[in-house]
């Protein structure tokens, strides 16, 4: 069918192609059922889902005051629908500005899914999740920890600690600590992340890596200087496993850890990542160019503090 098309090339991230379709899809419902049905409604939520996908979240506002026009005229006040269409105004509102009338979609939909699911489901941490997400949009700090953490105990709970949805609100709690400048409980929370997927087997998995990331950080931060380092050797390590040295995660280990090293006075001990990230994307055929240039940038620095380039070591 052709939304089954469109949601497809969604999941493959084929955005522009996908948008067509969902039009078509709206036009033939509004021609088929009329602009005030439940079925056209349900077209209009998926191309604001379509938009948040994408990251545009003006269109998906859009989108999703259509089809919340339409449910909130036509469904029972606490319909899970009519929970989905408040959820998915509120947190694209959220993302354009975290204001008073982005909480209030959300704290509706939140109120039904509690009710209709309770408070120990996904629908409800999802809900937790997004008005965290806004209280820390607003600087809000006080009032943000609360939420992703009671979100990460059901996301634990019921779907298990190393599960995609346990370690996404898993980052979104170390950041927020980060914007807190709490650096050692976000680093507390990013190595217990780390333990929790390396114990489940996935110790390079892109939300251990970005753990690592965010561990090195507030590590640094925090004047751990041997933990950091660490971190920052580990993810070079990961990302040069076979088949991924030449990867974009691969390359960018390798420049944030000469950079640290060169942050901290170590250009002798930097020089050698230096040199081989410029030799690797000035091998590549379309290499990152901000990289080359930050990579060559640094080895010039690091020579120059060390003498000439014919008494540094390489």
């Amino acid at each position: 069918s052709v939304e089954g098309l469109a949601r497809a090339l969604d999941g493959l991230e084929r955005y522009p192609e996908a948008e067509p379709l969902h039009r078509r899809v709206i036009a033939a419902r509004t021609a088929a059922f009329g602009p005030h049905d439940l079925r056209t409604a349900a077209a209009w939520f998926q191309l604001g889902e379509h938009f948040t996908e994408a990251a545009i979240p003006e269109e998906a506002v859009e989108s999703h005051r259509k089809a919340l026009a339409i449910r909130e005229q036509q469904l029972p006040a606490d319909h899970d629908d009519l929970a989905a269409s408040l959820h998915g105004l509120g947190d694209n509102l959220r993302r354009l500005e975290p204001g008073p009338e982005a909480e209030g979609y959300l704290r509706r939909a939140m109120a039904i899914d509690g009710v209709r699911h309770g408070k120990k489901s996904g629908q409800y941490a999802a809900d937790l999740e997004a008005v965290g997400r806004l209280a820390r949009d607003r600087d809000e700090y006080d009032r943000a920890e609360p939420l992703p953490l009671e979100a990460l105990e059901i996301r634990r709970a019921r779907s298990g600690p190393a599960a995609d949805a346990s370690m996404a609100v898993t980052e979104a709690l170390v950041m927020l600590y980060s914007d807190m400048d709490r650096d050692e409980d976000a680093a507390r929370v990013a190595r217990e992340g780390i333990a929790i997927l390396d114990a489940a087997g996935r110790p390079a998995a892109d939300a251990a890596l970005a753990l690592l990331r965010h561990l090195a950080l507030a590590a640094e931060r925090s004047g751990q200087l041997a933990e950091a380092e660490s971190a920052h050797r580990l993810l070079v390590a990961l990302g040069s496993e076979s088949g991924r040295a030449e990867s974009g995660k691969a390359l960018g280990a390798t420049l944030e850890l000469a950079r640290f090293l060169q942050r901290h006075d170590r250009c002798a001990d930097a020089v050698p990542f230096a040199v081989e990230l410029a030799n690797r994307l000035g091998a590549a055929p379309r290499p990152n160019l901000e990289w080359l240039g930050a990579s060559q940038n640094l080895l010039a620095v690091c020579l120059e503090s060390l003498g000439s380039p014919t008494e540094a070591e390489i």
